[in-house]
């Protein structure tokens, strides 16, 4: 299933035991763009929680953030729920 989404749909993101909510800017099927003032480092893992748009079941993903600048980071999924 390809997806595509450009928008704001909120986001929970755990790092290192913590959670945070947050704000998904785009999606696609390689990974997402979070807006987010956490300083968040390059290579880090990190666990996303979201529902998409279409009112599907939520959906857990495993990233590694590839991209991290002032206005958010860069994640590429690695493993996620089915």
């Amino acid at each position: 299933m390809a997806i595509q989404y450009i928008g704001v749909m909120p986001v929970d993101l755990e790092i290192k035991d913590q959670t945070f909510k947050e704000y998904i800017k785009d999606i696609s099927n390689g990974g997402v763009f979070i807006e987010t003032q956490i300083p968040l480092s390059k290579g880090q893992e990190i666990r996303l929680n979201f529902q998409l748009p279409n009112g599907s079941k939520p959906l857990e993903v495993i990233g590694e953030i590839v991209r991290s600048n002032s206005q958010g980071v860069g994640v590429k999924f690695k493993r996620h729920s089915e």
